[in-house]
């Protein structure tokens, strides 16, 4: 492998680390919780993928401080597994809105997708569980094909069985629909962050 090739596969894998934000899965959670539980639904891909979250506010129109990174494959911090359909990240986070800005997958060549045509946004209250399923953001690429389809009811019934393994995670989880979509003015080339580095954003009607 010639070195500028290393050089760049090994700052890739730095970058998604960084960006993926890895954490443990939180031991206890209830509806008493000042935080939200933020439970991401994301495809089974056996490769490095990353699902990246800005929390944003809606009456301003600003992108916050806030970022979350959730991985799967090859980043697995603060994931959780099921036999089912998805691969399941859980977080606590602050509570609020948050917009979804950036899709990155590594099967041997890398997708970068940034959403700044068009990225959902999802309120996350404190003391909820709520799922956010990424599958129909995923684009359908010459190397990967889109997820298939899961059911909300499906969703639920996975992820019930995967928190078995974390009986401290307690209360009824609900799956989130998007409550706003924004456009803004994309980063261009750089890590998932910098695909919502403008400070501002538009939203669709």
């Amino acid at each position: 492998m010639r070195l500028s090739t290393l050089l760049i596969a090994l700052s890739l894998i730095v970058g998604l680390s960084a960006c993926a934000n890895s954490g443990s899965t939180p031991t206890s959670f209830s509806p008493q919780s000042q935080t939200a539980l933020l439970v991401v639904a994301g495809p089974k891909y056996s490769f490095a993928a990353n699902t990246g979250f800005r929390r944003v506010d809606l009456a301003s129109n600003t992108f916050q401080p806030e970022y979350q990174g959730f991985g799967t494959g090859g980043l697995t911090g603060g994931q959780i597994r099921s036999d089912g359909p998805v691969h399941f990240n859980v977080r606590e986070v602050v509570p609020g809105d948050y917009a979804l800005v950036s899709l990155l997958m590594v099967p041997g060549n890398t997708f970068w997708t940034c959403m700044p045509v068009g990225g959902p946004v999802f309120t996350l209250k404190p003391g909820e569980v709520t799922i956010v399923s990424t599958l129909p953001y995923w684009m359908e690429t010459a190397a990967v094909p889109r997820p298939a389809p899961v059911s909300d009811r499906v969703l639920l019934d996975s992820f019930a069985e995967a928190r078995l393994a974390h009986p401290g995670l307690i209360g009824e989880a609900r799956v989130a629909r998007p409550v706003a979509t924004i456009l803004w003015q994309s980063g261009g080339v750089g890590m998932t962050r910098n695909c919502s580095e403008s400070p501002t954003f538009r939203r669709l009607p």
